[in-house]
């Protein structure tokens, strides 16, 4: 968990899949593919916190009858220990793996392997699909640590960015806040600078601190982001920061 214990291997998923409204879906059959964020809790192996698996998903049309799907993962974790045993990490999340691109299937998603994310059972495909259960969509698969099935429920309706849309004043905010695409590059933004954060606060000698990222951050809000007010902008921007961040701790 974070600074207490070795991160598990393979713990959560984050699945995203882009929509235009909750109208749009692919179906295999009578299984909806639905757009939202689904998350999967389960506890540490060390008993020393737990993680949370989410999912977001978004599918979007580009002209009728052709539909198309992007998703990524990413795990979280959070340390409930004693503070003498958690330390500074004691309470906090932390982004522990991803965001991780991922390969749409018709009736779900596939990871490049087990071992990514999520701990699939021995044997099986490292898939997530979507099934009816009780009358809801759901998607299942993967298990915990004591090998029990990972269970599902849906957080958000929709792919919403990472801040407030109520509180959305600036062009480029209000764009964000209209578009599930670049709500869902919003997000993606969120993991990826959460995860560096993480990587900085966690191995003995990163290229940046966590301080000189936090600082870059907000230089970047600065001198880019806020000189930014249309959509047209914000996915090269977007796209940009994401890879400097990445930079400054390559994931291994």
């Amino acid at each position: 968990m974070i600074g207490c214990a070795p991160v598990m291997r393979s713990v959560l998923i984050a699945l995203l899949v882009t929509a235009v409204g909750s109208a749009v879906a692919e179906q295999e059959g009578d299984v909806v593919q639905p757009s939202g964020i689904w998350c999967a809790r389960f506890d540490s192996v060390n008993q020393d916190g737990y993680f949370s698996a989410c999912v977001l998903m978004l599918t979007q049309a580009r002209k009728p009858g052709d539909l198309q799907t992007r998703a990524f993962a990413w795990s979280e974790g959070t340390c409930t220990k004693s503070k003498n045993w958690c330390g500074a990490g004691y309470g906090n999340t932390r982004v522990a793996d991803g965001p991780e691109q991922l390969n749409v299937i018709v009736g779900g998603v596939e990871f490049d392997g087990p071992q990514h994310i999520v701990d699939f059972a021995e044997g099986s495909p490292p898939q997530l699909l979507f099934t009816k259960r009780d009358g809801d969509v759901v998607p299942e698969g993967g298990e915990g640590p004591n090998e029990d099935p990972l269970v599902w429920e849906r957080s958000a309706d929709d792919v919403r960015p990472s801040f407030p849309c109520a509180k959305a004043r600036q062009p480029r905010e209000v764009a964000i806040c209209a578009s599930p695409s670049l709500s869902f590059l919003d997000q993606q933004l969120r993991v990826t600078f959460g995860r560096v954060v993480t990587c900085a606060r966690e191995i003995v000698k990163p290229p940046r601190t966590e301080a000189e990222i936090r600082q870059s951050q907000t230089q970047w809000w600065s001198d880019k982001l806020a000189h930014c007010q249309s959509a047209e902008c914000v996915e090269p921007l977007y796209r940009e920061r994401m890879a400097e961040l990445n930079s400054m701790c390559p994931k291994h």
